[in-house]
């Protein structure tokens, strides 16, 4: 949630305060600088994944990008005491904290690999569901300083004022995480089948009395038949006090007959490799739950950034209304998010097929675009703002839009209640019901392995949206108004609809257990099941 709050908090903030730090700035810079988070978080995402890889560490990279996040807000905070090139130094301090929200990558796959296959949909849903929320909560967050006003305070030679008083909380925060990490987490794999697990024998070294892989047992019985076999393999897993001895006579006697078979010299391979492999995982279906984060991080992007310069345009806020009234907005959003955040956790919709309810979303989002569109039979044109003879726009003191906006000549405008309605109410179902279930589709596809690496290509997808998103929306918006942003979302959402109904079928959670006789490719080549 942390990291979703991190990428939010500043955007209904971050265009007043740069242009009370530079009043020459155009909206592209702006653009830039938020692509820098996201720049950040793009690059940091493969190299924690590979970290966590390589090292299977969640504390270590996860504490190293906390402490890149406090060095960026550290920067964005003290803004104001440098001289020069403060949308410069702002961009350098973005890249930091972006750079640092990397480590989510590694946060999601350790709830994937955390957690068992039972819990895995209400732990992955959790884990999304923290940072759509924490994306929510940012702004609201940053709302609560609006009282503080841009003069605000000093304190410790500090500027505290509604724009920078965020980003020292942040600071708070992300300290405090750091020792939390160090000192009472604690690192508990569950989700995964280790290399031992793969290459588990009945006796160690010979020796009877050691049995330590209940797969192979399984595997044992499903190779000389038992009608028991398919209860008998899930209680297996399972540990108890006592077992039964006489099943357990009848397992001894069956991997002697099957050395006696299969002889010595081939034990370690045939165990490693005939019995306990997990499959190679459905990359079409992996890279559509990729393309569905892609989309969702682009439209969540779009309403983040343009959200202050499009209500200063279509409702003549100043900018710091445009900042209390988009916060509460979000607030009122977020709180509708959290509630179905808890539905989808701990009711039985949770339980409802995780395609619907990724169309579901998607059909939320589509109707929060049609009813943003701007139509030609809602009032217009739109306003723009009052100069009184100066010639100088001054959004803080009224808003409007900026008359080098063309657009605005021939603009509708959204009514107000349905733009609060779609923001608050549609999108408030639209975020969950996708980030929620699509966190924990993509893990069960992937199935029972070392996740670091897909998990990072995951983030990607997501970073590289919120990446390339605000260079292209800022220079719509510049030229165009919200009209092709609105529609260029549409389109990706037909799109991921038409993934989702065509590829229904392939969505699914990877199959450990093949149909016999099946091919099944893994990473060694193809087996069998007998």
């Amino acid at each position: 949630m942390m990291t979703g709050i991190q990428y939010s908090i500043y955007f209904t903030s971050m265009w007043p305060y740069l242009v009370t730090l530079d009043s020459n700035v155009n909206l592209s810079m702006f653009g830039w600088i938020t692509v820098a988070y996201s720049i950040g978080q793009m690059f940091a995402t493969w190299v924690f994944g590979y970290w966590n890889q390589r090292t299977m560490s969640v504390r270590w990279p996860a504490c190293c990008g906390l402490a890149f996040m406090t060095f960026g807000n550290a920067i964005y905070g003290a803004l104001s005491k440098l001289p020069v090139h403060h949308a410069w130094w702002m961009l350098f301090a973005r890249l930091l904290v972006g750079f640092g929200s990397g480590n989510l990558t590694v946060l999601r796959t350790y709830c994937a690999m955390a957690s068992s296959r039972q819990d895995r949909s209400k732990a992955m849903s959790l884990a999304a569901g923290a940072f759509v929320v924490g994306l929510s909560l940012g702004p609201a967050l940053q709302s609560l300083f609006t009282p503080i006003g841009k003069k605000g305070v000093v304190l410790l030679a500090l500027p505290l004022n509604m724009y920078t008083t965020p980003a020292f909380l942040m600071i708070f925060i992300s300290l405090l995480s750091l020792h939390l990490l160090v000192v009472v987490f604690e690192e508990v794999y569950a989700g995964i089948i280790t290399d031992d697990e793969k290459r588990g024998m009945f006796f160690d070294k010979g020796q009877m009395g050691s049995m330590k892989s209940p797969q192979v047992l399984c595997a044992a019985i499903r190779l000389y038949g038992s009608k028991n076999q398919s209860s008998f393999c899930s209680d297996a897993f399972v540990v108890v006090p006592k077992f039964d001895r006489v099943a357990a006579a009848i397992c001894v006697y069956l991997w002697f007959m099957m050395q006696r078979l299969y002889g010595s010299n081939n034990q370690s391979s045939f165990c490693s490799d005939a019995f306990v492999v997990v499959p190679k995982f459905d990359r079409i279906a992996a890279a559509i739950c990729v393309y569905l984060w892609f989309m969702m991080q682009s439209i969540s992007t779009n309403v983040e950034i343009i959200s202050t310069p499009f209500a200063m345009a279509l409702y003549n806020w100043n900018e710091k209304e445009a900042v209390f009234y988009n916060g509460i907005m979000q607030w009122l959003g977020c709180c509708i998010d959290v509630i179905n955040y808890i539905i989808i956790s701990i009711t039985p919709v949770g339980k409802i097929d995780k395609r619907k309810l990724l169309i579901f979303s998607v059909l939320c989002f589509m109707l929060h675009h049609i009813l943003t569109f701007p139509w030609p039979f809602y009032d217009g044109p739109l306003d723009y703002i009052p100069t009184a003879g100066s010639g100088v726009d001054d959004t803080s003191i009224s808003g409007g839009c900026l008359h080098r906006y063309e657009w605005c000549a021939h603009t509708t405008r959204v009514p107000l209640p349905i733009y609060a309605f779609s923001v608050v109410v549609i999108s408030g179902f639209a975020f969950p019901f996708l980030a929620a279930p699509l966190g924990t589709v993509f893990s069960e596809i992937l199935g029972p392995r070392k996740q670091g690496m897909m998990q990072g290509v995951f983030e990607f997808g997501g970073s590289f949206a919120r990446c390339i998103a605000p260079i292209i929306l800022t220079i719509l918006f510049e030229a165009s108004g919200y009209l092709w942003p609105t529609v260029i979302h549409f389109l990706m959402l037909l799109i991921g609809l038409v993934f989702l109904l065509v590829f229904y079928r392939r969505i699914v959670p990877l199959k450990l257990i093949p149909e016999r006789g099946v091919p099944t490719h893994y990473r060694n080549g193809v087996f069998y099941r007998l």
